[in-house]
């Protein structure tokens, strides 16, 4: 079994998880979880599937700035740049502080726009680095 397939294997089984966590939760959790579900399915390129899961965990909380961003992200790889551009804006009504991952999300779907001083604007304003640290995406 090569790597990719072996990754592959491994991501279905962590979803399969995930996915029976859900069930087992009270809707406090289930909310957290299927946030994780929408994540997964999006490094399995299953974007129809993340959007469905990103848009339970937005009725579960329609407080939750993560499902609204996980939505965003979601629509952008399905090709639906100007959807998610309207749920990235959700994410900032939900919650108005600014942050790095927002920015790069505005400067994917700027990308996707073809945007592209939009998307260099955004971009420049995250760096990876603070992405990858920003615990409240």
């Amino acid at each position: 079994m090569n790597a990719q397939t072996e990754n592959e294997a491994r991501a279905e089984r962590a979803y399969r998880t995930l996915d029976k966590m859900g069930d087992d939760y009270s809707s406090d959790r289930e909310e957290a979880v299927v946030d994780l579900m929408a994540d997964l399915l999006l490094w399995q390129r299953k974007s129809d599937e993340a959007i469905a899961s990103a848009g339970r965990a937005i009725a579960l909380d329609p407080s939750d700035r993560w499902a609204y961003s996980q939505m965003s992200l979601a629509l952008a790889l399905n090709g639906r740049a100007a959807d998610a551009k309207d749920y990235l804006a959700a994410a900032a009504r939900v919650d108005p502080q600014p942050n790095p991952y927002r920015h790069f999300l505005a400067g994917l779907i700027a990308f996707c726009m073809e945007q592209f001083d939009d998307a260099v604007a955004s971009l420049e304003k995250a760096t990876f680095d603070e992405i990858g640290t920003d615990n409240n995406r």
